[in-house]
């Protein structure tokens, strides 16, 4: 009975849950779902709140900023007879052609936290995430060196190339699920302390808010073995590691109604250890189909965000509309091989984790239930998030419906 009641608190608590750190949150090709609100200066001021996103990509922008195939934005793989014939040399660079690759990626995302004052000025926030991520679709297209694409008549006429494609076929549906790629991971979870001041008293504007934020994250963890799943672990791009972000935001207030806002975040890395799909040959453009996996230290660069937004706030009763750019950069990951059979000349030169950069426009509404009376009652919001340009990452759009709930101090 006891476990019951445990486990029914924990769902009215995500059902509820907070006004997170969404500005902190993003993973390869995923764009931020909201800018960071204002902390307000408020003693021992809570919210808790949650975020249920869906997110979805069938494109991605190439480095030149072009859109092609979901899987294609490093370009053509290379389809090397050593991934069917492991009796090969390690470093044979034999192969029966390139591809392009594409296909479709969705996940689904449920992030919860919680957040308070200390006093009035100082506060903290801890957050968390569930994710389901699905690919499938894949459809591998052989082209000619220049990228034009292969005709029918040209592949039935390269045996070789035919057989090849037989054998993966039959590969991807021996370690797929009906041809799709599925995994689910906990995390990352953050934990971050943070400074407010609310300005007012001014003569042309409401107020100024600014706070200021930095703390721990804890990496992804997967909740089901990939260990034979080599096609989805180059897919996403993952980054596994402690991140320790820093983050920034103030909005002014204006005319009662206008809120104009901008916010910052940078993301570092702590050095990792992993175990993971290694190129051995210095040919290898895309690195989709590798079938060596070597030990390795990493070393990921910064992970940067910018933002600005402007928002009519309850201009019509209880509603509060939002519009906003923002730009993720993620900087180039190296590699120090602790495997001998791997060249940490070929591991950099290669796009294992390339830099990569997204622009996004938000489109959002509010909903606020609270009033004067009943000022613990829920804010629903509803974020739409559409890419207008990138380089080397995944084209994604994101789907977000969020519930905040402040619990005041008169409570």
């Amino acid at each position: 009975m006891k476990l019951k009641i445990s486990l029914l608190k924990l769902a009215l608590l995500v059902l509820i849950s907070p006004h997170i750190t969404y500005g902190m949150y993003t993973i390869f090709g995923s764009p931020v779902i909201y800018f960071p609100s204002p902390r307000y200066a408020t003693k021992d001021l809570k919210t808790i709140g949650v975020a249920v996103s869906d997110y979805r990509a069938n494109k991605s922008y190439n480095h030149c900023g072009q859109e092609v195939g979901l899987l294609a934005y490093n370009g053509p793989e290379t389809l090397f007879k050593r991934f069917f014939d492991p009796s090969l040399p390690l470093h044979d660079t034999q192969s029966v052609g390139k591809a392009l690759i594409s296909g479709s990626l969705r996940f689904i995302d449920v992030m919860a936290g919680y957040d308070q004052n200390i006093g009035q000025n100082f506060f903290f926030e801890i957050a968390t995430s569930l994710t389901y991520i699905c690919l499938k679709h894949l459809h591998i297209q052989p082209v000619h060196d220049n990228c034009v694409f292969l005709s029918q008549a040209e592949i039935d006429a390269d045996k070789q190339l035919t057989n090849y494609l037989a054998k993966l076929d039959t590969f991807i549906n021996t370690v797929s699920s009906c041809g799709s790629f599925h995994d689910a991971t906990v995390g990352p979870s953050y934990f971050t302390i943070g400074y407010a001041q609310n300005y007012q008293n001014f003569k042309h504007i409401d107020y100024i808010d600014f706070s200021v934020q930095a703390g721990f994250a804890l990496p992804e963890k997967n909740l089901e073995s990939t260990s034979t799943n080599i096609l989805f672990n180059i897919a996403t791009n993952d980054i596994r590691s402690i991140r320790l972000p820093l983050q920034a935001s103030a909005t002014m207030g204006l005319y009662d109604w206008l809120n104009v806002g901008i916010t910052g975040a940078m993301v570092a890395y702590a050095p990792t250890t992993q175990r993971i799909p290694l190129p051995t040959s210095s040919q290898d453009c895309n690195i989709i189909f590798l079938p060596e996996q070597g030990c390795c230290k990493i070393y990921t660069r910064p992970l940067i965000y910018a933002g600005a937004y402007m928002q009519a706030e309850h201009f019509i009763p209880r509603v509060s509309l939002l519009a906003g750019i923002s730009y993720s950069k993620q900087f180039k990951t190296t590699y120090q091989s602790l495997d001998k059979k791997f060249s940490n000349e070929v591991i950099n030169a290669c796009p294992v984790n390339t830099a990569w950069d997204l622009l996004n426009l938000t489109f959002s509404a509010e909903f606020d239930c609270a009033d004067e009376d009943r000022p613990n009652l829920p804010l629903f919001r509803f974020v739409y998030v559409v890419s207008v340009h990138g380089k080397s990452t995944f084209k994604t759009s994101a789907l977000s419906g969020q519930c905040g709930c402040c619990i005041c101090h008169c409570f």
